[in-house]
């Protein structure tokens, strides 16, 4: 088992929506793997974002993959805002 989050973790791409997130996942008992959306990106600090999830256990993935129990994914940039 495993718990993918598919991007826009966040509504706007607050690091404190990340911070509630990782909380509310902290206690989970299987892996947890994500990646970035263009939620996420809405604030112009996803670096932030993410890092905030990784420190809380999320896998985050960004132009690298994991294949925890024989179950690959692979994250890229995600969608990243041109504006």
């Amino acid at each position: 088992q495993v718990l993918l989050l598919c991007g826009d973790v966040t509504n706007g791409g607050s690091p404190d929506e990340a911070r509630v997130l990782g909380g509310e996942l902290q206690g989970c008992t299987i892996p947890v793997v994500g990646v970035l959306g263009s939620h996420d990106h809405a604030m112009g600090c996803p670096d932030l974002v993410m890092s905030t999830l990784t420190s809380a256990g999320i896998r985050m993935l960004e132009n690298r993959e994991v294949a925890p129990h024989r179950f690959e994914a692979k994250g890229d940039h995600g969608c990243r805002r041109s504006d």
